[in-house]
């Protein structure tokens, strides 16, 4: 018996030892956070200061890079990270999302969001819609003016964007006469175009309202903010954003205007997408097959940077504002339901976006 008992005990001993926990799946690698649009935009700012706290809150501490990839508004990356990317968790991608772009199956589409892995999601700051003054003889003094316009040009990216639409929207709620031109290259393009008159309106995030519009355009008096897009409080009700408290909301303005509620297709229409973009505003995204620990790794990383204090504080001193997270069931819900739209609403804003840069000219 005794030429036994001391691998017995050893063999005791060693399963009475815990297992030497195996290293986080991060640990060593970098993630590469894909953005579709040229460096130095908003979007881009907003990912690059979200990487500096990304990757402290993902088991492992990988590095966090941001990498462009501009093309086609951002389809390019949406495709890439759908299509190309490994499911290893070391490309995500970080952007707006354009719930339209799938509703009317735009070409070059070749994805679904609710078939993207969601990492995470962010609620939008707001939207402002502003207008040069010298559109109305005597000065645009309020938004319920815009009914006295004359000569509007609307400075859009294309008919999908989140930005066009809202403004676009807008103004064909009012039913007032405009010209759309396209193809600016962000919201930097568009506000060059309203400050040298080659258009008069345009539309921007807060954070963008609050960096670029607000010094260079509403101080000096060239243009005014006519209404916000509203955000969506906890019980589903419109509120004025939080990040732009002293501009009406779009539906305090009609009132102003009309005298009464806004009702008929164009607000049925327009209050779809407007949920959709009041929801949600950004999304982290990854491919379909992304890695079940990787995924929920990444998601532990995402929602513990967005209630990191210093990440808080940073996008207040740099943006002017703060994009909450998005709680992640409500988000998955958001994305499933593009799959259930009413017909009728769908050819609506079909029509809208098909008539592009003949609407109203």
């Amino acid at each position: 018996m005794r030429r036994f008992l001391a691998p017995i005990v050893i063999a005791i001993v060693a399963l009475a030892l815990p297992a030497h926990a195996a290293d986080p799946y991060f640990k060593g690698r970098t993630v590469n956070l894909i953005v579709g649009f040229e460096a130095g935009g908003g979007v881009d700012v907003s990912a690059r200061l979200f990487a500096q706290y990304f990757g402290k809150h993902i088991p492992g501490n990988p590095t966090v890079v941001v990498q462009n990839m501009p093309g086609s508004s951002a389809m390019k990356a949406h495709n890439y990270i759908f299509e190309a990317a490994k499911g290893d968790g070391e490309n995500l991608m970080w952007g707006p999302w354009f719930p339209v772009s799938q509703i009317l199956e735009q070409p070059g589409v070749r994805f679904k969001y609710q078939d993207f892995a969601l990492v995470g999601a962010v609620s939008t700051s707001g939207y402002a819609v502003y207008v040069r003054t010298d559109v109305v003889p005597g000065g645009l003094k309020k938004g319920a003016d815009i009914l006295k316009a004359q000569g509007l040009k609307f400075a859009g990216q294309n008919p999908f964007n989140s930005f066009d639409l809202m403004g676009r929207m807008s103004l064909e709620l009012f039913d007032v006469r405009y010209g759309y031109i396209t193809g600016y290259r962000g919201s930097a393009g568009i506000r060059a175009a309203v400050m040298k008159g080659e258009a008069n309106i345009g539309v921007d995030s807060a954070n963008g309202y609050r960096t670029g519009v607000e010094a260079t355009i509403i101080k000096p008096g060239t243009a005014i903010p006519v209404w916000s897009l509203p955000e969506l409080d906890a019980t589903g009700k419109y509120v004025r954003p939080a990040a732009l408290p002293e501009i009406p909301m779009v539906l305090d303005v009609y009132k102003e205007a009309f005298g009464k509620e806004p009702s008929g297709i164009k607000w049925e229409a327009m209050r779809l997408v407007m949920d959709y973009i009041a929801s949600i505003g950004q999304v982290i995204v990854g491919p379909p097959s992304l890695n079940k620990q990787a995924l929920a790794d990444l998601r532990q990383g995402a929602y513990d940077t967005f209630k990191d204090k210093g990440y808080l504080a940073d996008q207040e001193k740099s943006m002017g504002s703060v994009s909450a997270g998005v709680d992640l069931a409500r988000a998955e819900k958001t994305l499933r339901s593009l799959g259930t739209i009413k017909p009728e609403l769908v050819a609506h804003i079909r029509h809208h976006v098909e008539s592009g840069e003949k609407v109203n000219q």
